[in-house]
């Protein structure tokens, strides 16, 4: 099975390739902090992902991917481009956790607005 740490450096290498080929052929790379300004984080942030310490959640994954004109599966691929089987129920289970998250803040929003209803 895929470690979090491979995955993450998955991800890694392939932020690094976004921002060298942002910056094309004869061009510097783009810097971080250029990067995560295009994707709406921090410096800090985009410095944690490109190393590999953070893995970006997949709301920031499909920003990024929008962002640059990238497929968001080639975060989840191997060097042949094949996507491991680990990865794609690492992605599943990181997306159902979103939703399920989700879910539970609209319900608490949901209660809220029934109880001032009913005070009202």
């Amino acid at each position: 099975m895929q470690t979090q740490s491979t995955q993450g450096q998955r991800v890694a290498a392939r932020l690094r390739r976004v921002r060298a080929e942002e910056g094309g052929g004869e061009r510097s790379p783009i810097t971080q902090h250029e990067a995560a300004l295009r994707v709406g984080t921090s410096e800090g942030q985009w410095r944690r992902w490109e190393s590999g310490r953070h893995v970006p959640r997949p709301d920031a994954l499909a920003r990024i991917a929008t962002e640059f004109g990238i497929p968001l599966g080639e975060f989840f691929t191997e060097p042949n481009g094949k996507a491991t089987s680990e990865d794609r129920l690492a992605a599943v289970q990181s997306a159902l956790e979103d939703v399920s998250e989700a879910l539970r803040a609209l319900q608490l929003s949901h209660q809220e607005l029934a109880n001032k209803l009913v005070r009202n």
